[in-house]
Formats: C-alpha cells, structure tokens, sequence
C-alpha cells in the first residue's frame, strides 16, 4: 500500500513538473497594442491648448483683514482666458 501511495505521488509530482515546463511551449503569442501616434498627438493638444489657459484671482477682505461681512470665509474672484 505505501508503496503504492509513493508511486502515485512522484507520478503527480513528474506530472506537474511537466506541466510547468509545457506551458512555456503552450504559451500564447505576444499580442502588440495598437499605435498609439493618435493618442500621443491628441495628448499634445490638449496639452498645448491648457498651457494657453490663464487665470487670475483676488482675495477681498475687509478694511481690517478679516472676511468680508455675510461671505462666510474669504471671496476670491477668478477670472480665467
């Protein structure tokens, strides 16, 4: 019986051993993506056109520093191009 059981064990070992090395032949090709110079050149114009965009802000307070009376915080006006 044990003997047996031993032979049946090395068998599945051998087995998986096998396996292991199979799927390195199995394994499928290399799949390449797609060009990707459409990509590349819509993200330089998205990042031209932002490098254009200004914007230009203003913190008002009161004479004193502090917030201007009923904002609840500080009042930023921002105006951008």
């Amino acid at each position: 019986m044990t003997d047996r059981t031993t032979k049946a064990l090395l068998v599945a070992i051998a087995l998986g051993l096998w396996m292991n090395v199979a799927t390195q032949w199995v394994k499928p090709a290399v799949v390449h993506a797609q060009d990707d110079s459409r990509i590349v050149n819509l993200l330089q114009s998205i990042n031209s056109q932002l490098s254009s965009f200004h914007c230009k802000g203003e913190l008002k307070t009161s004479v004193w520093g502090a917030a201007t009376a009923g904002v609840g915080g500080y009042e930023v006006d921002v105006t951008c191009k």
